[in-house]
């Protein structure tokens, strides 16, 4: 067995269960970093969220020992914001709301993560492209941790 390496803070939109070439290809690389010796943990959607999707528990299970997940919910109808945030998009409407859901429950899920344990690194994943700018947002706040964004090709 492999001495660990490391700890990873990844953020990826769409993993196992869910059924996407994106899920299958971060899903592997991250299974290929954990026989290197790196733990991984993965902030991604609440496979429910995401209905143009379907799902497979058995990939899911398969993907188990790899790495731990943390699942973000983006819809409004599910976990609703804050009053005053509620107020204020009425007042100043986002262009895409559940992308505003996204953006903010995803930072603030890592930045909790991120008090809560130490990691050595941070990875962000493309598609949605906006992983990237919650990426940055980190960053800004942790300096010190390196960070891999990976822009894949669209």
């Amino acid at each position: 067995m492999t001495a660990v390496k490391g700890r990873i803070l990844a953020l990826a939109r769409m993993m196992p269960p869910l059924v996407f070439p994106r899920a299958l290809q971060v899903s592997r690389t991250l299974r290929c970093l954990t026989r290197w010796g790196w733990d991984i943990t993965v902030v991604t959607i609440e496979p429910q969220a995401e209905v143009s999707g379907s799902a497979d528990d058995q990939l899911a299970t398969f993907y188990k020992e790899a790495y731990r997940q943390i699942f973000v919910e983006p819809r409004e109808d599910v976990q609703q914001s804050p009053l005053w945030l509620r107020a204020w998009r009425k007042k100043s409407p986002p262009n895409d709301i559940r992308a505003n859901h996204w953006l903010r429950r995803t930072e603030n899920v890592m930045r909790r993560e991120l008090k809560a344990h130490s990691y050595d690194a941070m990875v962000t994943f493309a598609q949605p492209w906006i992983d990237h700018m919650v990426g940055l947002k980190i960053k800004r706040r942790h300096p010190n941790l390196p960070w891999v964004a990976h822009f894949s090709d669209p």
